[in-house]
């Protein structure tokens, strides 16, 4: 023992500095963790090695995927300055690191007072806290394994210090987050083995606030490092944002390093002396396209230390001092290492010059002495790098076949590079050029590592190399740019150079001249491209050297072309050298020539102008010179010139022997030179000689020209405007103009619209009648001449055109209505076929105008155009679905027709029908009418006409309901003003012909007649159900009843029916429609005694579905059943015979059942129940209440009530000796058989549903099992139950026993048997309380026999009770059972969903007190008046609660419910707010939660906890002692929380101290005084009492008495302190303020009742104050 008293003592001291540095330390322990995680081993792990940290306020949670904690590993994490690491790794990071100052993982104290490992097969924890001896720091206790930690990973949990004062330890956890915060996200690429780093913040809740992720991506030649930070707003909406960084990592091995002198052995103190060998490692950041990104960063030593200018990272084993806020610049090994940085540089600039895009930009990182405030060490490193790199094979030429050094590159100025960069001039060998690629800013880093600039006498070298070589730079390229550039570099060198470097230039061939030459000033004279004085260029083919134009126009150029020597010509001498060139000449370039003539227009008004113009060759299309004498013809693109009529095309053969000028003369002609100047065109007519127009007539004047045959021929496009240009030039004698006139008649021209017709039948385009006939023309061709002339406005045509009118007639003397039928006829003939007429609107508007020509003409005029109507069908008739578009005459036409008929074409009905603005308009209508009525005698349709169509109609045989209707809705209103005759003869014509239609089913759309047409006599106008040899019209014709009815059609009788139901058999689904028909006609009381219901049960009619799916008819004698309780349906159906109705429709069907007398066929009447318990397994019932033998008095008087055989010859006090005996087992194992005799013998099924409650009775005893499960628990009291306890009741106890000898299961429930009021008045018994008894038999009309033992419980005592308090329980308790009672409409079961509440008081939430919240298992009341359906089918109703205006959403159904002010709400919701809101601003949210929690589930969740085990305060006897310090029993330890108000010694008042008529008189019977534990605030009393004022507010009294019992049951147990009795206090002031001054106020009169231990209320409150 003195032994181990000696290692404690020494392990206290070496604790005791521990303890001291580490307190002391700057040291982040977050770092130290990652760094220990780093070291671990992962050869087992599940995934990539990662670490995940989880920061709470109180913990933070780190867990990893290493392989587990070893022996080794505990032993080193428990003492002090070991490590299990590698010591023989030999990357950086892995040599040994064991912790600042060897704190290592105990730098978690810092922030921790205790720390839980967990891994593997390991799970202890240390505890230290600042001022301990430190022991505990490496003293593990063994704890538990926690179940819900991933057993395969390592987790290591910090419980955060709390020393220190509120600020203090804010501070420090402040200081822990932003220790997490701050991780670089580049600290992953130094990590020798972790991938992933985690970190996740959460609140108080455990709520996730944030979490960010780093990872590495360690790739072959780049490594990528991703951060990502995700938030959550307040809607709980993630936002991800990724910041990935990429780095290229270069690694040197530096050797002989000095030892570290902060670093130890692993086997002792020692420092370590011997030379070692270390690692290097350079991390260049870059984007993803391999740029550089320029930023200063962190310096590492296995964790980053400090930010420097350098633009990489830089990490290697650097010797630190304490705070590692820095290296130690003094230490020779940290020298060394700076060499190993120098060499690790170098190899990364190297490799960069191979890559494609670092290699122009890798100077971008050399570091700079005068970017930072560097230390001398490192001004040291900076230059040795920058001496070492001039020497350095690492720059790019332009070939970039080789690399080389800096000192043998140029880089060349702005001026000697084009707009790409790239050098003007190719490089002389060997090259000195860098390549283009690099920017001048990086070039610029270099200007101080040796590199330099090209010189212009160098440049010069290469532009003669240049001009001297065969693939001449200055001649071949053609970039404006690049000679810019060229020129004013050569420009200011001429400027610059001595006179012996400028004759140099001179002689250069510089000059570009005409057909791509080359030339200097020295060897020939050269000329700019404009002569003197005037902006006319001078015209190839004249042999001078001109300078290339588009050199001459680039203005650094024409500087350099005049320091060389170029002139300018005069006009006259290029004008002399034209004349002569054209005198020698026999052929021309046709460019030449054209240049040559426009050169002299362009300047004869210069000099004296020569004559011989006309002498001047021109050229031909075909290339051939011409002058005066030839006819020659200008190609000026006249429509009706020679180069448009004459040549080879469009299939014409031409006129080769005509001299047209080439079409370059004309193609960009000349402006005049000056404003008095002839243009170009009048110049080549008057001065050239050059013909204008191509002659029509012959020259002997008395035929056409062969021009004119040949337009004629082979243009007749042009001939009628070469006819109109041409007619007025010549001059003929009457004999031979006619002779002209009607040879020109008969040739075919070409009109607008591509036809040709005879020129006699053609219209000369008058705007006048192109305008009118617009109006009525759309696509259709009308014989307009085509002109390539524009027209004048109005009527006034070029002179020429009026001419050829005089002359050749062309609609000049025709009349409006001639033309209007002229175009009317081209209209029709190009619209005679079934494709639809464009705008069909037109030709009712031309003949609206033709009537208005008529009326202004003779009566003639009108005769005329009747027949030209009636000779040829012009009626036009849009198309119908019926009968496509046609044209017709007048006879098949009608004016007005009452419907739409096709056999007569009503053309009144197609201007109402397709021009409805014709039709609507009065001016329109009264023309249309009078033209069709008068002017064409068309007359209006009759009756006649109307039964004709329909006949015509079904003779098409064709059923169109709609077009039928309408023409028997037309008879009936034209019928309406009939006599007597007139209906004779018309109810003739539908007896003896079938003029009724009558249409079957729908199929798709289309009506498919089945019996088309009838007569009138095979027809009824109503019937319910087919009837046989009959069709019923008023679902086809409804309106029309009047009508039909008039020509003789009946309706259905009720005898129709019958004879339907006993005559011939019937379908299956004529069968159900005739039975739902006669059901209704018993409703309406139709049906007369005297039809027998013994021949319709004789009948097949009824569907029945047998077992193999089949639907037969069965009469009424067969078995089947009757489904009318949905889960009968489901256990029989597909094994007994059921009618083929579904459950609602049965419901209606009820009246013919009855009638037919199948009613005793319900599968509720014929199906029996048994019920059995396999074996007597289960457990008392949990509830008291539930306990049958506490209702025995109850069920006695309703045995007595209702007249059981088992209480007859005086067998009373045995039965209730019976039931005060039974016993109520809940148990989950009845199994329950429903059985159905039919035809082939009894049908048994085991219902699969579990049964909820079963009854065994052997022996005078009587077992009662219900369900364990508290849902079907609450089904089996409210359903099962009762009916199967109102059987045995009701079932003489002979017959019980003889039926339990052959079967194991209750013997079947007759439910029939039972009368219904019988099970509804056990059932309340059943769900009450046992003190309610007197009230649940009173409600239902019978009275509380007396106990035939004589003996009373002390629940069921019938004794009154003199004391207050009990007089006013009874009343509240009544007010309360009534206002249950009279909330369940009878017959339902839903009397539990009141009461139910008493066992399902819940916990708070967790959103309030972290707890679970269990819900209950009942409905409300009002929820027990709707079905889930009409709940959640009702509109949602929103609530604006509170000052802050939060809003809530409940189904509205639901919320009127609950009271009748909240049904008025809802039902009138617009006057409190627009669009279903409601505004309670008066209303705190917390209040309005519970409403809503009471709402749906019949119970709310206030702050209280309820324990199920009664308290052992209430065990003690009332005392009357006011003393404070009275003792309470201490509470159990696992039964009591920090955070609840619990009894303490010297500060409560025992519950002894609380008034006895308070804690026994409750608000009601179904008041609960277990236990209840609740937040020491005074929110658990406002809470229930603002529930009570809300609920007493809009009247929901279930609420009201629900929240008052929940107060109740904290006062009960409400202990009283110094601290506590201000609450009290408050409450009653709070509760008296906002109550009525009333003392039937149930909360009032609680108070008042609690206020007898008024006196230590009143005697703590004075003392406060």
């Amino acid at each position: 023992m003195k032994g181990i008293e000696n290692l404690r003592r020494g392990a206290s001291e070496s604790v005791k500095t521990l303890a001291e540095n580490l307190y002391s330390s700057s040291a982040k322990f977050v770092s130290e963790m990652l760094q220990n995680f780093d070291d671990n081993k992962y050869e087992r792990a599940d995934g990539p090695p990662s670490v995940a940290f989880c920061v709470y306020p109180d913990r933070i949670v780190a867990s990893c995927n290493e392989d587990g904690f070893t022996a080794e590993n505990v032993k080193a994490i428990s003492s002090l300055g070991k490590s299990s690491k590698n010591a023989e790794s030999l990357l950086a990071g892995e040599d040994g690191y064991a912790g600042e100052k060897g704190i290592g993982f105990k730098s978690v104290f810092m922030a921790a007072e205790q720390v839980h490992i967990q891994s593997g097969d390991y799970s202890f924890m240390f505890k230290y806290r600042k001022g301990d001896s430190g022991i505990g720091m490496m003293t593990p206790v063994w704890t538990e394994h926690d179940d819900d930690l991933d057993a395969k990973r390592t987790h290591i949990t910090l419980t955060l210090r709390r020393d220190g004062g509120p600020d203090e330890v804010q501070k420090r956890r402040e200081i822990i987050e932003e220790q997490f915060r701050t991780i670089h996200d580049s600290i992953l690429l130094f990590m020798k083995k972790l991938t992933q780093i985690r970190i996740s913040f959460h609140d108080a809740a455990n709520v996730l606030t944030s979490a960010t992720t780093y990872t590495v991506d360690r790739g072959m030649c780049k490594t990528a490092v991703k951060k990502s930070t995700s938030t959550f707003d307040s809607n709980r909406k993630e936002t991800v944002v990724d910041v990935v960084r990429h780095f290229i990592i270069f690694k040197h091995v530096v050797s002989n390093l000095a030892p570290n002198e902060n670093r130890k052995r692993r086997d002792g103190d020692a420092p370590v002396k011997n030379k070692s060998s270390g690692v290097v490692v350079l991390g260049f950041p870059v984007d993803g396209n391999d740029v550089p990104v320029i930023a200063n960063q962190y310096l590492y030593a296995f964790l980053p230390v400090k930010q420097l200018g350098f633009k990489f990272l830089i990490h290697a084993d650097f010797v630190t001092p304490a705070n590692r806020e820095d290296i130690v610049l003094t230490s020779q090994r940290n020298r060394d290492l700076a060499v190993g940085i120098k060499h690790a540089f170098l190899k990364a600039v190297l490799w960069c010059s191979q890559h494609n895009t670092l290699a122009y930009q890798w100077m971008r990182y050399l570091p700079r002495v005068d970017a930072f405030p560097w230390e001398p060490f490192w001004v040291d490193l900076i230059s040795n790098i920058r001496n070492e790199i001039q020497s350095q094979i690492v720059m790019v030429p332009t070939n970039k076949s080789r690399r080389t050094a800096i000192a043998d590159c140029q880089r060349l100025p702005p001026t000697m590079v084009d707009a790409n960069g790239d050098p003007l001039l190719a490089d002389l060998s060997p090259g000195c050029y860098l390549s283009q690629q690099y920017k001048a800013a990086d070039l610029d880093l270099l200007t101080d590592c040796g590199l330099r600039t090209l010189s212009i006498h160098e440049w010069l070298d290469r532009l003669a190399v240049d001009l001297a070589g065969n693939k001449s730079f200055m001649r071949t390229t053609t970039s404006e740019d690049w000679h810019t550039r060229v020129a004013e570099l050569l420009v200011a060198a001429f400027k610059l150079l001595p006179s012996h470097m400028r004759s140099r230039l001179t002689q250069l061939e510089l000059i570009p001249v005409q057909h791509q030459k080359w030339v200097s000033v020295e060897s020939v004279p050269v000329f700019y491209p404009n002569v003197e004085g005037m902006d006319v260029a001078i015209p190839n083919g004249l042999g001078l050297n001109v300078v290339d134009i588009r050199a001459a126009a680039n203005p650094a150029r024409k500087r350099l072309f005049d320091v060389l020597g170029v002139k300018t010509a005069r006009p006259f001498f290029v004008r002399s050298a034209i004349f002569d060139t054209n005198r020698s000449r026999v052929s021309l370039f046709i460019s030449d020539a054209v240049a040559h003539l426009q050169f002299l227009y362009r300047t004869q008004h210069v000099t004296t102008p020569p004559h011989g113009y006309s002498r001047l060759h021109v050229v031909s299309r075909d290339g051939s010179l011409g002058n005066n004498l030839t006819e020659r013809y200008l190609a000026d693109g006249s429509p009706y010139g020679a180069d448009i009529l004459l040549p080879n095309r469009n299939g014409a053969p031409g006129l080769p022997s005509v001299f047209i000028l080439h079409d370059e003369y004309l193609r960009d002609p000349p402006t005049p030179p000056t404003p008095t100047s002839q243009s170009w065109k009048d110049w080549l007519y008057d001065q050239v000689g050059v013909r204008r127009y191509l002659p029509l007539v012959s020259q002997s004047g008395t035929g056409t020209s062969a021009i004119c045959k040949y337009v004629a021929k082979h243009r007749p496009d042009k001939f009628a405007g070469f006819l109109i240009a041409a007619w007025g030039k010549v001059l003929l004698t009457t004999k031979g103009q006619i002779a002209i006139v009607e040879e020109l008649n008969e040739v075919e021209v070409r009109c607008k619209g591509g036809r040709n017709v005879p020129l006699r039948r053609a219209y000369l385009p008058i705007p006048s009648l192109e305008a009118l006939a617009s109006n009525f023309l759309e696509d259709e061709f009308f014989p307009w001449l085509e002109l390539d002339f524009p027209q004048q406005d109005g009527d006034v045509y070029p002179q020429k055109c009026l001419a050829v009118g005089q002359s050749f007639g062309l609609g000049h003397n025709c009349s409006t209505i001639a033309f209007l039928l002229d175009v009317l006829r081209h209209i029709k003939r190009m619209n005679n076929t079934t494709s639809a007429l464009k705008n069909p609107k037109r030709i009712y508007e031309l003949y609206i105008r033709l009537e208005a020509e008529i009326q202004a003409s003779e009566w003639e005029v009108r005769c005329l155009s009747r027949t030209a109507f009636q000779s040829e069908p012009l009626i036009f008739v849009p198309g119908s679905r019926i009968r496509p578009q046609h044209w017709t005459v007048p006879k098949v036409c009608v004016w007005q027709a009452p419907a739409n008929i096709v056999s007569k074409t009503p053309l009144a009905r197609v201007c109402a029908e397709h021009f409805q603005a014709l039709y609507t308009s009065t001016e329109a209508y009264s023309s249309l009418q009078s033209f069709f009525s008068t002017t064409l005698e068309i007359r209006n349709a009759d009756w006649v006409d109307l039964v004709n169509e329909i006949s015509h109609v079904r003779r098409l045989d064709t059923c169109d309901i709609a077009r039928i209707t309408s023409l028997y809705i037309a008879l009936a209103n034209v019928s309406a003003k009939f006599i007597e005759a007139e209906w004779l003869e018309m109810k003739n014509r539908f007896d003896t012909e079938p003029l009724i239609c009558g249409f079957g089913t729908t199929v798709s759309g289309d009506n498919i007649a089945s019996k088309p047409w009838c007569y009138s006599a095979q027809c009824l106008w109503t019937s319910a159900t087919p009837i046989p040899g009959k069709i019923t019209l008023d679902h086809l014709y409804p309106e029309l009843e009047d009508f039909f009815v008039k020509l003789g059609v009946g309706n259905m009788t009720v005898e129709m029916v019958y004879e339907k139901l006993t005559g011939p058999a019937l379908s299956v689904d004529d069968a159900k429609q005739t039975i739902m028909t006669f059901n209704e006609l018993i409703i309406r009381g139709d049906v007369p005694d005297s039809l027998d219901p013994s021949k319709v049960h004789m009948r097949p009619l009824f569907p029945v579905k047998l077992p193999d799916g089949d639907v037969r008819l069965f009469t009424g004698q067969s078995q089947f059943a009757i489904p009318d309780r949905h889960h009968l349906l489901r256990c029989f159906s597909g094994k007994a015979n059921i009618l083929d109705f579904d459950l609602e429709t049965n419901r209606t069907l009820v009246p013919f059942f009855e009638w037919v007398g199948v009613h005793d066929k319900y599968l509720s009447r014929t199906v029996h129940e048994s019920t059995c318990v396999p074996y007597d397994d289960g457990r008392p019932i949990t509830s008291p209440d539930r306990d049958v033998r506490r209702k025995a008095r109850a069920l006695t008087s309703l045995a007595i009530a209702y007249g059981s055989p088992r209480v007859e010859d005086n067998q009373i006090a045995s039965f209730y000796a019976t039931l005060k005996q039974a016993k109520t087992i809940e148990t989950d194992k009845i199994t329950s058989q429903l059985q159905l005799t039919q035809d082939d013998g009894p049908i048994a099924v085991r219902w699969a549903s579990p049964t909820t409650a079963a009854i065994q009775y052997a022996s005078d005893t009587l077992k009662i099992y219900v369900a364990q499960d508290a849902v079907r628990q609450d089904v089996g009291f409210i359903g099962t139950l009762p009916k199967l306890l109102c059987e045995w009741i009701m079932m003489a106890p002979a017959v019980q026993l003889e039926e339990a000898k052959y079967s194991p299961y209750s013997p079947p429930v007759c439910w029939e048997l039972i009368p219904p009021e019988m099970v509804e008045a056990v059932r309340s018994v059943l769900c009450a309380k046992p003190i309610a008894m007197k009230h649940i038999l009173e409600h239902h009309g019978f009275s509380l026999v007396a106990p035939p033992d004589g003996r009373y419980d002390d629940y069921e005592s019938d004794s009154d009770d003199d004391s207050e308090a009990g007089t006013e329980d009874a009343e509240d308790y009544e007010k309360d059972l009534a206002v249950v009672l009279l909330s369940t409409p009878s017959g339902q079961d839903s009397y539990t969903s009141y009461t139910g509440s008493q066992d399902t008081l819940s916990t708070p939430s967790r959103s309030q007190f972290d707890g679970p919240v269990q819900r209950p298992t009942s409905r409300t009341a009002a929820m027990g008046t709707l079905s889930y359906y009409e709940i959640l089918s009702s509109a949602p109703l929103t609530f604006v609660v509170g000052p802050s205006g939060t809003e809530f959403a409940m189904h509205s159904a639901l919320v009127a419910a609950q009271s009748r002010s909240l049904r008025l709400l809802v039902n009138d919701y617009r006057q409190e707010a627009l669009g279903r809101r409601v505004e309670w601003p008066w209303t705190d949210e917390a209040t309005f939660v519970f409403f809503s929690e009471f709402a749906y589930t019949g119970d709310y969740n206030g702050p209280e906890c309820y324990i199920t085990a009664p308290p052992e305060y209430e065990q003690q006897a009332a005392a009357d002692d006011d003393d404070w310090d009275t003792p309470e029993p201490t509470p159990e330890k696992n039964r009591e929380s920090s955070t609840l108000a619990v009894a303490k010694k010297r500060s409560s008042v025992a519950a002894a101290r609380l008034p006895r008529r308070f804690t026994k008189a409750c608000p009601d019977d179904f008041c609960n005084h277990d236990e209840v534990n609740w937040p020491d605030s005074f929110a658990v009393l406002s809470a229930h009492a603002q529930m009570y004022l809300f609920a007493d507010q809009h009247g929901i009294k279930p609420l009201r008495t629900l929240a008052l019992r929940k107060l109740h049951r904290i006062l009960v147990h409400f202990r009283l302190n110094h601290k506590s009795i201000g609450h009290i206090v408050w409450l009653v002031r709070y509760i008296y303020d906002n109550t009525p001054a009333d003392s039937n106020d149930r909360l009032r009169s609680m108070m008042l009742i609690g206020s007898c231990g008024r006196s230590a209320i009143l005697q703590a409150t004075s003392s406060k104050r």
